[in-house]
């Protein structure tokens, strides 16, 4: 017959949560980016998970007890989810990093939203809050790629990061991700 092939990708799992009759264990959880989540679902009767944001990232559709169900997260940001037969919720957060964290008005930070470009149909939205400023500016806003260089502009003081995963088509997106920082001498 004809030849057939196989592609395979492991990807490391962040975060365990158990998916039981009234309950998601943890109810909140974290993973690193381009990490899995893994919903193991411990119910007698069948539940799901599914992306409660509006970018129709995942859906399990039903499951009953023994089964195992996982999402690789991509980009940070802190992802709601529930179950199409309940009024159950939880949360995945996922954190962005810099590098280095911390030097000069000189130096130049890497800031990491992303484990890889955005999916077809999806963006990054990046937001900056300068060591004066007492509001978020957008610094990087619809972008694909999963990071990218800075250059203090704002003077000594730290800098604080967010991102977040949106769909293009309707504009839903994740809630902001926890704050990263640069302290800058």
């Amino acid at each position: 017959g004809p030849a057939a092939a196989w592609t395979w990708s492991v990807v490391a799992v962040g975060a365990s949560v158990t998916v039981n009759n009234t309950a998601y264990s943890p109810k909140a959880a974290s993973v690193g980016r381009g990490t899995a989540a893994r919903w193991t679902f411990t119910t007698t009767s069948p539940q799901s998970v599914v992306d409660t944001s509006g970018m129709a990232l995942f859906d399990s559709g039903l499951l009953s007890g023994g089964a195992v169900y996982e999402f690789v997260f991509l980009g940070a940001g802190i992802y709601k989810y529930g179950s199409a037969s309940s009024a159950r919720t939880g949360t995945i957060t996922v954190p962005m990093s810099a590098s280095p964290s911390s030097g000069t008005t000189g130096s130049t930070f890497t800031i990491t939203w992303a484990s890889t470009a955005a999916p077809a149909g999806y963006v990054y939205d990046v937001q900056l809050k300068r060591p004066s400023a007492t509001t978020w500016s957008t610094w990087q806003n619809g972008v694909t790629t999963a990071s990218s260089s800075y250059a203090p502009d704002g003077g000594v003081g730290t800098y604080s990061f967010r991102a977040r995963l949106k769909k293009s088509a309707n504009s839903s997106a994740a809630s902001w991700s926890p704050v990263v920082t640069v302290s800058v001498s």
